[in-house]
């Protein structure tokens, strides 16, 4: 069933930690996009890189 926060998904306390003394942060979103999905290039910029990436979810969509 889907959630609306990863956070549903992980046991942590009231203090928003998990068994291993970790912050289980609340992004407010169903997946972990650092996990979900990624991209391999390189860029000499941080514009560039940006625009490189913006094209290439373009043309997968």
């Amino acid at each position: 069933e889907p959630v609306s926060s990863l956070r549903e998904l992980v046991v942590h306390d009231d203090n928003g930690l998990d068994r291993n003394g970790f912050t289980v942060e609340d992004f407010e979103l169903p997946r972990n996009l650092m996990l979900a999905c990624s991209w391999a290039g390189t860029s000499s910029t941080v514009e560039l890189g940006a625009e490189a990436l913006a094209k290439y979810l373009s043309e997968r969509v």
